[in-house]
């Protein structure tokens, strides 16, 4: 017992280490430690997005390991941060076994507050894993989750017996079994497991290897062009990354699936995959041996969706949630992306409008604000302010990104572009317009508060009054006067904040 619980103190030392490690990111005038300059070139990308992009990697030495601080069981810090998550990572236990060395290893748990289709909630990393590309084929929906997300495109892999092995001699441990998996990509994928014929020295040194550690990473189809569930996917990376451990120069991203390019693409080279560029196992030219593998639990799993019909009921402090600050900070500055200074509140107005992708014709857009002009009126003659207004659709993602950091107030209607709140400053603002009163969803209040931000909502609560629908969309007409009190109410505690840090 006693060996336990130094066990669990030590997992939560050294996550605690590395969420500080990205959480002093925002000490914007601080310089901490060396500056490593790496160049990614975002491959099979629109045209739009091919550009080089630089990205900096803080490299920060620690002397010595910080004593953890306590949280109250009513913090947000405690119920969605690293806290929340120790339980989870103490439940290691082995699944392969080669003598005594473990070749797989999963954390078997159930988050609390999660959908529970989503359950059990599952996070494996292992070691010499062999993928063979011949044994997937192309799959129209995941084998144990037939008739959800289907397509006519085969888009998703089906894992033939094999698919994934390792060398023997090797056994499969009795606590691996099909029931610690959720019914989504990942008990698709551990039911190929097997322990194969002895790989000789001569066998490994012709195949390729995957050095370093790759994140193995399935997608839910269609929704990686929505910024909301792609952002699922990028945080339970990035999680994954921190509950192991995994130096960042070392990772590279294998996707398990072969949906259609998403202009949301180029996070995983940005963001994630800096050792090699981001690959498709099905385009996998011949077999590979991945040296150290994580295997990313699927994005309907992640802790945006916790507590999402009723919101968070905790107290996120005066910052947040440090690991939700260090994910919105990792991306932000591996776009190399810097706050500008101004002088005046800065205010950013994300609108809703049909729009052609090239891939989608998005002919009926909901939630889209009827009376836009008065609005941009309004907001225009609120002293102090300065006003950009933005359809997401149109800008390039690091455009997006920059221009959100660049703001102290997002305000918009309910939508996956408010899941852009994460890049907000630290003193930032978001302002959440739903256009009915009993919507559910609160996953953009809950970001907010995990981020440090001050949250406000505009409802509707007259509907259906104002609103209607048209065959471009639905609109809902904003009470001007009522929208305005609440801005200058947001626009007050950004200025208190700001003199009480």
């Amino acid at each position: 017992m006693a060996r336990c619980r130094l066990r669990k103190c030590v997992v939560a030392i050294i996550c605690s280490v590395v969420v500080l490690q990205f959480g002093l990111l925002y000490l914007s005038t601080s310089r901490i430690g060396s500056i490593l300059v790496a160049r990614h070139s975002a491959v099979n990308q629109p045209d739009a997005l091919r550009d080089n992009i630089v990205a900096k990697f803080p490299v920060i030495e620690y002397e010595s390991l910080l004593r953890i601080g306590k949280y109250p069981d009513s913090s947000c810090e405690y119920k969605t941060g690293i806290p929340a998550l120790q339980e989870w990572l103490s439940s290691e236990s082995q699944f392969v076994r080669r003598g005594e060395a473990p070749l797989l290893s999963c954390r078997v748990t159930t988050l609390p507050d999660q959908p529970e289709a989503t359950r059990p909630h599952t996070l494996c990393n292992g070691s010499e894993i062999y993928l063979d590309p011949s044994k997937l084929a192309p799959a129209f929906c995941p084998e144990y989750r037939p008739g959800y997300l289907c397509d006519p495109i085969a888009s998703y892999n089906h894992y033939g017996r094999g698919a994934f092995s390792f060398n023997a001699p090797c056994r499969h441990l009795p606590q691996f079994t099909m029931d610690k998996f959720p019914q989504d990509h990942l008990k698709d994928i551990f039911s190929s497991v097997v322990c194969r014929d002895t790989i000789t020295s001569n066998q490994n040194k012709s195949m390729a290897l995957l050095d370093g550690t790759t994140l193995l990473i399935t997608r839910e189809r269609g929704e990686h062009f929505n910024l909301f569930h792609a952002a699922t996917d990028w945080l339970n990376a990035f999680m994954s990354i921190v509950l192991l451990d995994v130096p960042f120069e070392n990772v590279s991203v294998l996707l398990l699936d072969d949906h259609a390019p998403s202009n949301l693409d180029i996070v995983w080279d940005v963001v994630f995959s800096r050792r090699r560029p981001t690959q498709r196992a099905r385009r996998l030219p011949e077999s590979v041996l991945i040296e150290h593998g994580v295997f990313v639990p699927a994005g309907y799993s992640s802790i945006l969706y916790k507590s999402n019909e009723h919101g968070l009921s905790c107290d996120p402090g005066k910052d947040g949630v440090g690991l939700m600050r260090a994910f919105a900070r990792h991306v932000v500055t591996s776009f190399n992306i810097t706050a500008r200074r101004h002088d005046h509140i800065r205010i950013l107005l994300v609108l809703r409008k049909p729009y052609s992708s090239g891939q989608f014709e998005h002919k009926f857009i909901g939630r889209q604000i009827d009376n836009e002009d008065d609005v941009i009126s309004m907001i225009r003659s609120l002293p102090g302010t300065e006003l950009t207004v933005v359809d997401f659709a149109k800008v390039p993602l690091r455009d997006q990104i920059d221009q959100v950091h660049s703001s102290d107030v997002m305000i918009g209607m309910h939508g996956a572009g408010l899941l852009h709140a994460f890049w907000l400053p630290l003193h930032g603002a978001l302002v959440e317009i739903r256009p009915t009163p009993n919507m559910g969803w609160r996953c953009f209040r809950n970001i907010a508060i995990q981020v440090g931000l001050i949250y406000d909502e505009y409802t509707n609560d007259e509907f259906p009054s104002n609103y209607r629908e048209d065959a471009r969309g639905d609109y809902t007409i904003i009470d001007v006067k009522k929208l305005e009190n609440k801005l200058k109410t947001v626009i007050a505690k950004i200025y208190r904040k700001n003199t009480t840090q």
